[in-house]
């Protein structure tokens, strides 16, 4: 069979140099695919280690406002209910990352004719301003926190230690996601 010279080149020097090149390009772009991957994935784990380091500088920063309300209300156990309130409204403004803010008196522990106290004052759908707040009694409105599923109450009272619930959706808060932050004290009303 007898090719011209037009054809002889096409076979013997244009298509395998078409054929290198398309290896080549292919290959470098899978190189270039990987590269940009591997740098995506270093990235995304550098900025997911910064975020996890502030947000727990956050949640340290939000344990701190309740251990030290705790220790205030150890050392002033005759504070009235507008005071504890003023306390609590003062805790939620001051600080964005918390929602709301709960004393839990044991049974007669804040007055012995009042089985339960518990106030408690959380945001409001609008967000941080002041008149955005609401507060109530949970034990008012028929919130047993006694019971055995709150964590939140029993661990840090057996264990005497505080403790950062799992996250949960709060059907009472508008169904949102939130994590409960709980430290034990005693009243020391002596």
């Amino acid at each position: 069979m007898f090719l011209s010279i037009r054809s002889r080149m096409l076979l013997y020097i244009a298509i395998p140099i078409i054929l290198i090149y398309l290896f080549y390009t292919s290959h470098n772009l899978f190189h270039l695919k990987s590269l940009i991957t591997n740098n995506t994935k270093d990235q995304m784990s550098k900025l997911s280690l910064a975020y996890a380091d502030k947000f727990d500088g956050h949640l340290r920063e939000v344990a701190m406002v309740a251990e030290t309300t705790a220790k205030f209300v150890e050392h002033y156990p005759k504070l009235t209910k507008d005071q504890i309130y003023t306390i609590l409204k003062n805790n939620v403004l001051q600080n964005r990352l918390i929602y709301g803010g709960v004393i839990s008196f044991e049974p007669f522990a804040y007055d012995a004719k009042q089985s339960l106290f518990c106030p408690y004052v959380y945001r409001g759908k609008d967000g941080i301003n002041k008149e955005s707040l609401k507060w109530m009694d949970l034990a008012s409105v028929g919130f047993d926190y006694t019971e055995p599923r709150w964590e939140w109450w029993h661990t840090p009272k057996n264990t005497s230690t505080p403790i950062w619930t799992e996250p949960y959706f709060d059907d009472g808060a508008g169904d949102i996601l939130m994590a409960t932050y709980a430290t034990a004290f005693k009243n020391n009303d002596k």
